[in-house]
């Protein structure tokens, strides 16, 4: 025969075990928290607690269904939202939830419940939403730190047609930067430095765009503008070949939009 036992301070089902037998080979059935009644089935997310007959018990009733009818009582199913200790020792499981009538915010923990029962009234389980106001300032600093990002690879793509350009200037003077000789070595360094200047007038126009956007979607779908020229490989014939600037794309979001030249 089985005795199912509960846990003497919350009365719930905890375990089933083996009565044992008087001498008479009968089995023993009064046992402290324990009944010869068995519980219903498990369902996730509830507990089972016994409430002897004629007990008010100390769940409130509408928080009880019925699983099981027993001879000097039943089994109840109540909801558990606790977290429970697994074999390790620590907490798992449990059910998040927040209150917002008692000044819970998005920056809030989640409570847990200690005991069985209902959520408490008023409990919501999704995290509570960012002010409006927060999420226009999370928006405004990733549109500066997008944008920021494509200012200083511009800046460092001007270095080497810039170095080139002042070294000529200091050992040439001005007749470095005259228009008038054909085919000037420095012509590719002045033409990749008027255009980093054009991508950079282009994004600042856009950041001022963004800067005057009103809501979170209209910032974010202003993006910098990274053409072609932030990306490939800088020829240079005055230096007889290719060379190889890096673009650092740290920062700007993957799959922006691309261009193939500036106009």
């Amino acid at each position: 025969m089985k005795l199912y036992y509960r846990d003497p301070k919350t009365g719930e089902y905890k375990e089933e075990r083996d009565a044992q037998l008087d001498r008479h080979g009968q089995p023993i059935t009064d046992v402290l928290f324990a009944v010869p009644d068995a519980p219903g089935a498990a369902r996730a997310g509830f507990a089972q607690v016994w409430v002897p007959d004629g007990s008010a018990g100390k769940y409130p009733a509408e928080a009880l269904t019925l699983s099981a009818q027993g001879t000097g009582g039943s089994w109840y199913y109540i909801e558990d939202h606790r977290r429970h200790v697994n074999k390790q020792g620590v907490k798992e499981g449990g059910t998040e939830h927040w209150l917002p009538s008692a000044g819970d915010t998005w920056l809030s923990s989640p409570r847990f419940m200690e005991e069985l029962g209902p959520l408490p009234e008023g409990a919501v389980t999704a995290r509570p939403e960012k002010p409006a106001e927060v999420v226009l300032s999370e928006a405004r600093s990733e549109s500066e730190r997008r944008f920021a990002a494509v200012f200083t690879e511009i800046d460092s793509r001007k270095i080497r047609p810039l170095s080139a350009v002042l070294l000529a200037v200091s050992e040439q003077g001005n007749a470095a930067l005259s228009t008038s000789a054909e085919g000037s070595p420095l012509d590719p360094d002045v033409d990749i430095l008027w255009q980093l200047e054009q991508v950079a007038a282009e994004n600042r126009e856009l950041l001022a765009q963004a800067r005057a956007a009103s809501t979170p979607d209209e910032i974010r779908a202003i993006k910098p503008w990274r053409p072609d020229l932030l990306a490939r490989t800088v020829v240079s014939p005055a230096k007889g070949g290719a060379d190889e600037v890096p673009a650092d794309v740290s920062g700007v979001e993957e799959g922006e939009e691309m261009a193939s030249g500036v106009e």
